[in-house]
């Protein structure tokens, strides 16, 4: 997902919200909100780092507890006051006034501007997202500004937020950017092109994916340098097909961003149609498996993962490779599944072979087969259960949902582990049997060979004796 932003908020908690609320609509990121009062924000600032401060309806020496405070910790977090009080300001200190008669949206369009625009932000959170990133209302109002824009539009965050696009950048709308913006904002369908921007000479691939509360967000990848290299102006999506693998990138809200047309193939989708969907809406069977929280590892801990997992909608099997980054989640694939059934086959007939031939082996081979069974069973309950669980608890919180996915993933990963421990089980048991009847197999071919030789040996004998 996109870094969130992380408000401390002083004052009542259930006054001056609206301000925070108006914040999260706002927003395609989360807000994350942590109340205090003034004389504990000091003790906030040392544990946490914030974005931003908003004063609510408090006092004024409470006002000045917390400018003090801002000051004494990092001055460039900006301080949003909606007290109405005054209090002496450190000159390192931004502190904005929000007055009563002040719409909500100038405020959210100016409390948004200088949190991501602040100097602290842009050295402690580097925007993660595939590309550099912004999004527009409806209106064609900016409502997100990544900060690494301003290296080649000019505009800051502080400037753009609130404003319209074709007023901040008029030469944009006539442009191959702002056609394909006003497309797909027609259309409602993500469009994907390399696009040269003649203003600072550089090419990019852009993205652009329409919202589903109206208006679109736009990826910016810079592509100048692949341009012109060796690779002949090969576009990013034609470096992607010479990926001899399944390929695809989430973003950090785990949505299709990239597809080659191998992917496209493997996971039977078009790449157009899935593209900024997230990958569980998709796919929800795959919550109940490997994939999610491979993938959820992989991206909190920031390195690489590889796993085969069966896929039982479609009953293939999966090898998978996973490289996260601040960017999100490039997935390779590859299908596996005749591999996997042609290893299955080996030790069917290899236990097929054992009960013909070993006695007393059909028996423990049953005992074992039955025993794994069961627990494929116990693991379809689980499974049937969870579901069940989740449907019946349908306007839950997204947080409690995850968090019951992570439990239940974790218990079917367990039992899982029982299921993979007892087909070890019966494979290295059936390999030893296997063993054995080989070396019965061997000894009886000693003892014929034997047989053989001494009948020669009497032949020849009664030969020599027949001449005489």
């Amino acid at each position: 997902m996109l870094e969130p932003l992380v408000i401390a908020y002083v004052g009542d908690e259930h006054r001056g919200l609206d301000l925070i609320q108006a914040l999260d609509q706002r927003l395609r990121r989360p807000v994350h909100l942590l109340t205090t009062d003034a004389a504990e924000l000091d003790g906030l600032l040392t544990e946490t780092v914030v974005d931003a401060v908003v004063c609510g309806m408090i006092e004024s020496d409470g006002l000045q507890t917390v400018v003090d405070a801002v000051g004494a910790h990092d001055p460039e977090i900006p301080v949003c006051d909606l007290s109405g009080y005054v209090a002496v300001v450190p000159e390192a200190v931004s502190l904005y006034k929000i007055y009563p008669g002040e719409s909500r949206s100038e405020a959210v369009d100016t409390l948004v501007g200088n949190v991501l625009g602040s100097s602290t932000r842009r050295e402690t959170h580097e925007p993660r997202t595939l590309g550099q990133y912004l999004a527009l209302d409806s209106e064609w109002i900016v409502t997100d500004w990544d900060p690494r824009l301003a290296s080649w539009t000019g505009a800051t965050p502080e400037q753009a937020v609130g404003s319209s696009l074709w007023e901040l950048l008029p030469s944009w709308e006539d442009a191959e950017i702002g056609r394909l913006c006003h497309t797909v904002a027609d259309d409602r369908e993500s469009q994907t092109t390399a696009v040269y921007h003649d203003p600072v000479s550089r090419w990019f691939d852009l993205r652009v994916i329409p919202l589903e509360a109206g208006g679109i967000e736009c990826f910016f990848r810079d592509v100048t340098d692949h341009r012109e290299s060796e690779l002949g102006g090969a576009t990013f999506e034609n470096m992607l097909e010479r990926i001899t693998d399944a390929f695809f990138a989430l973003d950090n809200e785990d949505r299709f961003v990239l597809l080659n047309s191998d992917a496209e193939q493997i996971l039977d989708v078009d790449a157009e149609a899935v593209t900024g969907v997230r990958f569980w809406d998709a796919f929800p069977a795959a919550m109940s498996s490997r994939f999610y929280r491979e993938f959820t590892e992989a991206m909190q801990s920031q390195e690489p993962t590889s796993f085969e997992e069966r896929y039982r909608p479609r009953d293939q099997w999966f090898e998978v490779n996973a490289y996260p980054s601040e960017d999100g989640l490039s997935v390779f694939l590859r299908d596996i599944t005749e591999q996997v059934e042609l290893q299955q086959k080996l030790v069917h007939d290899s236990l097929d072979a054992v009960e013909e031939t070993v006695p007393g082996a059909g028996e423990f081979v049953a005992d074992v087969r039955t025993s794994v069974d069961e627990q494929y069973e116990a693991v379809l309950e689980a499974h049937e259960e969870f579901f069940a669980t989740v449907t019946d608890n349908a306007e839950a919180s997204a947080d409690s949902v995850e968090e019951l996915t992570e439990e239940y993933v974790a218990s079917l990963d367990e039992q899982l582990d029982m299921v993979s421990e007892s087909h070890e089980e019966l494979e290295e048991q059936t390999i030893d049997a296997v063993d054995g009847l080989q070396e019965q197999v061997e000894d009886v071919q000693t003892q014929v060979e034997d047989m053989q030789a001494r009948v020669q040996d009497v032949s020849a004998k009664a030969a020599e004796s027949l001449e005489a």
